[in-house]
């Protein structure tokens, strides 16, 4: 009697090569999302309230009742903001918060000292960035 030779089967990679694949794309998903840490973090003060995130406007709100805007002008020497409309107290220095959509570690905190305009800080601004005010 002989042994028929066993022949390749197209199929059979079907069987066992889809599932094989599907397992190790979520395993690779899970790896991924695990590193990637909480990649929506919000700088504004949230709290919880059951299953709604409340956002403190207080801040916004003070300004809006002020009237107050400003123009950000960032330059080869450095950064003015122009105070444009509001009752703004031009004798007090100001701060500014200049964060990175997607990386916390480059955010910049930058001081800025009344000028004779408004305030200037000589800051150099990374080029290149999305960056949130």
């Amino acid at each position: 009697m002989k042994l028929r030779r066993a022949r390749f089967e197209p199929m059979l990679l079907l069987v066992v090569g889809l599932p094989a694949a599907s397992v190790f794309a979520g395993l690779g998903l899970v790896a991924v999302s695990m590193r990637s840490g909480a990649s929506d973090s919000v700088r504004d003060d949230v709290r919880r309230v059951a299953q709604v995130q409340m956002l403190e406007m207080g801040p916004d709100e003070r300004t809006r009742a002020m009237g107050a805007s400003a123009l950000l002008s960032a330059g080869a020497k450095g950064l003015d903001i122009f105070p444009v409309s509001g009752a703004l107290d031009r004798q007090q220095p100001l701060r500014l918060t200049l964060s990175h959509p997607m990386d916390e570690a480059i955010d910049q905190h930058i001081a800025l000292e009344p000028s004779s305009g408004g305030w200037h800080a000589p800051a150099d601004l990374r080029a290149g960035h999305d960056w949130i005010v």
